[in-house]
């Protein structure tokens, strides 16, 4: 009985030790703030693993709350830039982008969500998304950064979606000039 009980103990830590894996400081993979989770539902494989795997040159996490229908990404909640927060506000503005609905069950029921962006410069090595944005900004010349959008929604369990709004992605690419 012993040795079929440590037998099972072996079997289970061996078998978390080869799921886990590492990445490389400064990725969206090690950033303990990013969940990995949505990055690898919302793309395949390579794609994800593109991204995942990729050193940033920023990263930001924007707290978005519900307003009227969508939500709105005011405020930096965490930022991880080299050589400082210059991007911020940049940030911000690739969060606000995207019209994501925001449902809602009545006035005490405010569901949020988190946008995370990361800044690539020269963007990410293996990675074709399908649909790239771009962004003009005050920097004349062609797009030299790749923003890697990725959106988590946190709804109450009780909630649910207007009838009118239709899915939307998590993950958005944005080609900028910087």
């Amino acid at each position: 009985m012993l040795k079929a009980m440590m037998l099972a103990v072996c079997i289970v830590f061996s078998g978390v030790a080869v799921a886990t894996v590492n990445y490389a400081e400064n990725t969206v993979g090690a950033n303990r703030a990013v969940p990995n989770r949505i990055v690898e539902k919302a793309m395949d494989v390579i794609q994800a693993t593109s991204i995942l795997k990729a050193p940033y040159s920023a990263f930001y996490k924007i707290s978005g709350k519900a307003g009227k229908d969508n939500f709105d990404f005011k405020r930096v909640s965490a930022k991880k830039s080299f050589p400082d927060a210059r991007w911020a506000k940049l940030a911000r503005s690739i969060a606000n982008q995207v019209r994501i609905p925001a449902p809602s069950t009545g006035s005490r029921v405010k569901p949020s969500a988190n946008a995370y962006v990361a800044f690539y410069t020269g963007g990410i090595e293996g990675l074709e998304p399908k649909r790239v944005l771009q962004l003009e900004t005050s920097v004349e010349g062609e797009p030299n950064t790749l923003a890697v959008l990725v959106i988590d929604k946190k709804t109450s369990s009780g909630s649910t979606r207007f009838t009118g709004f239709q899915p939307v992605p998590e993950v958005y690419f944005f080609e900028l000039a910087l």
